[in-house]
């Protein structure tokens, strides 16, 4: 299935489960961005850092790197050093990102 929002587009297998709960995706950690060499995503993100999100053509990732629907953003985490609430404090932010589930490529 291709797992897809406005940060990126991934391609995995699915496993459909009793134990998960409705609308709710998982994708475990810690595989490595595979990208895809004939598919493609328009995706919108601001590389900037001006609120203006723009088109990226991107690849499809096929090696089931979940880092690819998240985008650097302020988690809350408490820097360990400084004891400051910063959105460069190194946590790392993939719960809780919306996205959608499709059997075929996103338009």
């Amino acid at each position: 299935v291709y797992v897809y929002n406005d940060a990126g587009c991934m391609k995995i297998p699915a496993q459909i489960t009793l134990r998960q709960l409705p609308g709710v995706v998982s994708i475990g950690e810690g595989a490595w961005y595979q990208p895809s060499p004939t598919e493609k995503y328009e995706a919108w993100f601001d590389l900037d850092g001006d609120g203006k999100p723009e088109k990226h053509l991107v690849a499809v990732d096929v090696g089931g790197a979940v880092n690819t629907l998240t985008t650097d953003r302020d988690i809350g985490a408490a820097d360990p050093v400084l004891h400051l609430q910063t959105n460069k404090s190194g946590g790392f932010a993939a719960g809780g990102n919306l996205c959608e589930v499709s059997k075929q490529k996103p338009a």
